[in-house]
């Protein structure tokens, strides 16, 4: 019985230790967006990548085990909250699942207003970007260049580039 929660404890504790990464990366991207480092900037924009990706199946494999859980406890699913799965653990489990969750709560709170604050920032440096190659070049296509497939598409609908991708 105490396997199934024993395995939620490790399991929640490396999610808290994965978002506190999250935090610190996002506020490194922002840093990177202050001092205009776009090189810093990718590096951690790859990072974040790997940890939302990390962060998705971690997510998937809580919930088998708190599936399993739920199972073991004959829990009615119905409008079932964690609190409610944490209150059938046994102690000092149900501690250390309780200090978690606040920990998490913690830190995505934390997190919320440093990535609004990095969408609002990479939406301006779109849009000013946008501006300066349409003042360079005003007759571009306000579209993407790009087609499906991510070939450059001609300028306009018959002509043949004269040079493109494959050189």
């Amino acid at each position: 019985m105490s396997g199934l929660f024993e395995r939620l404890c490790e399991m929640l504790e490396d999610e808290v230790e994965r978002q506190e990464n999250v935090l610190a990366v996002c506020q490194a991207q922002s840093e990177a967006m202050k001092s205009n480092d776009i090189e810093y900037l990718e590096a951690k924009t790859a990072a974040l990548v790997v940890l939302i990706q990390e962060a998705a199946q971690a997510a998937r494999e809580r919930s088998a085990v708190l599936e399993a859980i739920v199972a073991e406890h004959s829990m009615n699913r119905e409008g079932l909250v964690f609190s409610d799965v944490v209150a059938a653990a046994p102690e000092p489990l149900r501690g250390r699942l309780t200090e978690s969750h606040r920990r998490l709560r913690a830190v995505l709170k934390a997190t919320r207003p440093v990535v609004l604050s990095n969408t609002s920032s990479l939406r301006h440096a779109v849009r000013a970007v946008r501006a300066s190659l349409a003042a360079v070049r005003p007759e571009a296509p306000s579209g993407s260049a790009y087609d499906a497939t991510g070939m450059h598409q001609p300028a306009k609908p018959g002509l043949v580039n004269t040079m493109d991708q494959r050189g």
